[in-house]
């Protein structure tokens, strides 16, 4: 079936005043879709990949991303994002990826239940794993996914469950997600339903609460009782944010129909009409309100991560 990309009636004029572009990676699908615009509206690139997942903007004109063998970094050569510098990750199940300060990728290994990066003298190397888990190599334990750094180094961390022992996720689906500070190991939340992609923006820490169908921020971060604040509810499963000035961006996929009772409140979902297709809903800070949104009908199952490209109008790439 081939796609079919509807817009709302502002989405493109609404890129144009903020003077942005998107990169999206639908990871099933094997998509990195790269949304701007140009004189006859939007403008939608894709390139193919297998399993693209992580994004992360490093700087202008540079785009960084993670597949199922590799993590790429792109460079813009003024009319294409050009591939510059390749290095092999095969088999570390990576979900969110960034540069740090020394232009090491930090990335999040699934299956390996930790943070860690890539050494040219050791290769995979390890930077942290939660202090619960033991052999951390041994297959994905409590579903590790999610990264927010600050200041360039890594910083927050989104897990579904507390648990040492593989797939123990899967038996305790929706129950005790966490968000840790992998600075001092401490549980930062204890209750979330299937946390994703927590972010620092404007001096504060967002996430998706994703089992809720909730974006959110993190108030009383660094107090004795932090909690997580709901600003936008979506009917689907929100996975993949960017926040640039006063606008979060924010993928929202269907939830699987097999997940779907296992959560803790399927009547959010069921009692909404959920719309085909996957979408990227553009977040009013200060309101909560979508005040525009991106549809893709009959190519993918769902996003995983989102980034915005500032100054970049009508953006290709070329990734091999």
């Amino acid at each position: 079936m081939s796609p079919r990309y509807t817009f709302s009636p502002g989405f493109v004029a609404l890129l144009d005043e903020l003077d942005v572009s998107l990169a999206i990676s639908a990871h099933q699908s094997g998509v990195l879709y790269l949304v701007g615009r140009d004189a006859a509206g939007a403008h939608i690139e894709k390139v193919r990949l297998p399993s693209p997942t992580g994004l992360f903007v490093e700087g202008p004109g540079h785009l960084a991303l993670a597949t199922g063998a590799h993590i790429v970094r792109l460079r813009d050569a003024g009319d294409c994002y050009l591939p510059d510098s390749l290095v092999a990750a095969e088999g570390l199940d990576i979900h969110d990826l960034a540069i740090d300060l020394e232009g090491r990728p930090i990335f999040v290994s699934t299956r390996c239940n930790c943070l860690a990066t890539i050494s040219p003298e050791r290769g995979f190397e390890l930077i942290w794993k939660p202090p619960f888990v033991t052999t951390w190599r041994a297959g994905d334990k409590c579903h590790v996914n999610g990264l927010a750094m600050v200041d360039g180094r890594a910083a927050y961390v989104t897990l579904w469950s507390r648990h040492d022992r593989f797939d123990a996720w899967r038996e305790h689906y929706g129950e005790g997600g966490l968000l840790m500070d992998a600075r001092n190991e401490a549980v930062v939340l204890g209750d979330l339903c299937l946390p994703h992609s927590p972010r620092c923006h404007g001096g504060e820490l967002w996430l998706l609460n994703s089992g809720t169908g909730e974006l959110g921020i993190v108030e009383g971060l660094g107090g004795s009782a932090p909690r997580f604040v709901p600003r936008a509810f979506f009917a689907g499963f929100p996975r993949g944010l960017a926040l640039h000035g006063d606008h979060a961006f924010v993928g929202v996929s269907r939830p699987r129909p097999d997940r779907l009772e296992r959560l803790p409140h399927p009547e959010r979902f069921q009692n909404v009409d959920l719309e085909p297709g996957v979408s990227v809903r553009i977040i009013e800070l200060t309101s909560g309100s979508c005040v525009e949104w991106m549809r893709v009908e009959g190519e993918v199952a769902e996003i995983y991560d989102l980034a915005v490209l500032p100054g970049v109008r009508r953006p290709m790439a070329r990734a091999g």
